[in-house]
């Protein structure tokens, strides 16, 4: 049996991937994997790696034009709205990154956007909420470099970690967290400027789930471990 198998109806999808679970309601991409769990033990209250493409109007729903699944891949694309002028698609990726000898759940989250507008200015973010817990930010090698490159949750209820970055080759953006009664929102903006007809922007953003013991280290090899991977060139 593969270890990443995903399973898709008219609007879910559920993640096998290891030992980690999740699920998908690609009516509200926001919302990105829900229900989250680590050997069956619950990620509780966690959402990471979802898509603000609509949340003013709610038009997620009618807009979702394609689904399907590749592999890892599931894909879902979103056709333009009024409000929203040009199309997206979102592919999460999910593979089992082998790296010294563990088994580490990785999730790669890719989005691409085209207009059929001379030009337009495209806005959208990549959202998370979980609940407050032990943040840590890590180093990795740009170049012969080392600089911080993504942040550490660690959960108090499981002995796992998650990590996430943006993808070294990836597009302008810029992240912030904010902290509400206890509950932590994680947002990256993707994508600013212009983008014009015939033009595809893509922008990706990564997240690993590691064993609790030597996560700032396994962190930093992974990381570094996809900047070595050359551009995807997803259709």
């Amino acid at each position: 049996m593969s270890e990443v198998a995903w399973r898709l109806d008219a609007r879910f999808a559920n993640l096998s991937c290891g030992p980690l679970a999740a699920g998908i309601d690609l009516f509200t991409p926001l919302r990105g994997l829900t229900g989250l769990s680590w050997y069956q033990h619950p990620f509780a209250g966690w959402q990471v790696l979802g898509v603000d493409i609509d949340s003013p109007n709610g038009q997620a729903a009618v807009a979702l034009v394609e689904k399907y699944v590749r592999g890892g891949d599931l894909v879902a694309t979103y056709e333009p709205t009024p409000t929203r002028p040009f199309a997206v698609q979102i592919y999460w990726r999910a593979t089992v990154l082998q790296l010294n000898g563990q088994a580490l759940p990785l999730v790669t989250l890719q989005v691409s956007i085209n207009t059929k507008l001379q030009e337009c200015q495209p806005a959208l973010a990549l959202a998370g909420l979980l609940p407050e817990c032990e943040t840590v930010d890590f180093a990795g090698a740009l170049g012969r470099v080392s600089t911080p490159v993504g942040r550490l949750f660690r959960p108090s209820e499981l002995k796992v970690s998650y990590a996430q970055w943006i993808d070294p080759a990836g597009s302008d953006t810029s992240e912030s967290t904010t902290f509400t009664h206890g509950t932590m929102y994680l947002a990256t903006r993707l994508f600013s400027g212009d983008l014009e007809k015939g033009v595809i922007l893509r922008a990706s953003v990564r997240g690993v789930f590691l064993p609790r013991d030597d996560d700032e280290r396994l962190a930093t090899l992974a990381f570094e471990d996809s900047a070595r991977q050359p551009p995807s060139l997803t259709t």
